[in-house]
């Protein structure tokens, strides 16, 4: 008799709680972000997840290519984007940013030895020189707008980074953060690439919601600054 009571109970605190767990989420929200493993996404996704839950939502990450990502949150079929830099919303008018940052990283040139050169911002570039860059790393793109430097777009950096070791004629530089270069490192010998002092720009990442959550971009972001400060 005992133990049917502690069975009954154990079903009812279960059912309440289960009850209860429902009551506080107010749902799922779905991020698109780029497959690749980069330090942008992956801390970003960490600080997100810890933010959406504070405010009653379960956050999910949906990987796929750069491009597609982008398209993906633009349209609505997700929810936002991860980690993007800053001015996406010119070129995506359904993404609104979110105007807390959740990483920066500075970027360098990076050259085989010998073809180095004084860098002093995207202008720098010699103009004979030509800039291998993997599909869909947008603020390259937004570079060569302003600067008439040339491209070559490639669909990984492993490929640009076996073109240079191998000394194709193709391209002359590549541009990336020091964690990219780190992680090739480990995957190839790039002891005769040289990285170009100082870094060409610094990153700051955002999240980005679509204009049909607006109303969550004041909580979200004050939630975001608050997961930062820790």
């Amino acid at each position: 008799m005992l133990i049917k009571r502690i069975f009954i109970i154990s079903l009812v605190c279960c059912a309440f709680l289960s009850t209860s767990v429902c009551a506080n989420s107010k749902g799922r929200i779905v991020f698109s972000a780029p497959i690749e493993n980069n330090s942008a996404r992956v801390i970003c996704e960490d600080k997100l997840t810890r933010a959406f839950n504070q405010i009653g939502y379960k956050f999910e990450v949906s990987l796929m290519p750069a491009k597609r990502a982008l398209l993906m949150s633009n349209n609505g079929t997700t929810n936002g984007e991860v980690a993007r830099i800053g001015g996406l919303d010119k070129d995506y008018p359904n993404l609104i940013q979110v105007n807390e940052s959740c990483y920066s990283h500075l970027v360098y040139f990076y050259v085989k030895s010998g073809k180095e050169f004084t860098v002093d911002g995207w202008g720098s570039i010699p103009a004979d020189y030509l800039l291998g860059y993997r599909k869909g790393m947008k603020y390259i793109e937004f570079a060569s707008e302003k600067y008439p430097f040339k491209l070559y777009s490639i669909d990984n950096l492993d490929q640009s980074l076996q073109m240079l070791m191998l000394m194709f004629d193709r391209i002359d530089l590549l541009v990336g953060s020091t964690s990219l270069f780190k992680a090739l490192n480990k995957q190839a010998d790039i002891s005769g690439v040289v990285r170009l002092e100082p870094a060409v720009e610094k990153h700051m990442f955002y999240p980005y919601k679509h204009k049909k959550h607006s109303h969550l971009l004041p909580e979200l972001t004050a939630k975001l600054a608050e997961v930062n400060s820790l």
